[in-house]
């Protein structure tokens, strides 16, 4: 509806104080829009119904263990989707090595708005040990 505007509201509830090129934020729009339902089917899939999806989520949690892949998570400081609130604590889910980092002023796209230290951060994390 709109052509999109609530995608536009999204990136900047999710990303405050960061402005996609147009064009780039057209494409996004268009690619969602053409291939609709299916990509806000993940996330129906996701939470509902509520509770088949808790079950479906607690039996995963419980079948697959504590997790043993190395684990880098990047959060934007200003994420206005997934608060950092909701990304603590979370080692207590990993057996192998996990790194929760923050990118100052970044929102929920930080690839987008701070690539050059999401970059270092992935390098860092991906660098042999000395």
């Amino acid at each position: 509806r709109n052509d999109g505007a609530f995608l536009e509201r999204l990136w900047r509830d999710w990303s405050p104080g960061f402005t996609p090129e147009p064009a780039h934020l057209a494409t996004v729009k268009r690619a969602i829009l053409d291939g609709l339902p299916g990509p806000i089917l993940y996330y129906r899939a996701l939470a509902f119904p509520l509770g088949a999806a808790l079950r479906r989520a607690r039996q995963a949690a419980s079948a697959a263990g504590r997790i043993r892949t190395p684990t880098l998570l990047l959060m934007g400081e200003d994420d206005g989707c997934i608060g950092l609130d909701a990304c603590r604590d979370q080692e207590r889910h990993f057996a192998g090595e996990f790194r929760l980092e923050t990118i100052p002023s970044a929102g929920h796209f930080l690839h987008l708005e701070r690539p050059d230290e999401v970059a270092r951060s992935v390098l860092a994390f991906l660098a042999p040990p000395r």
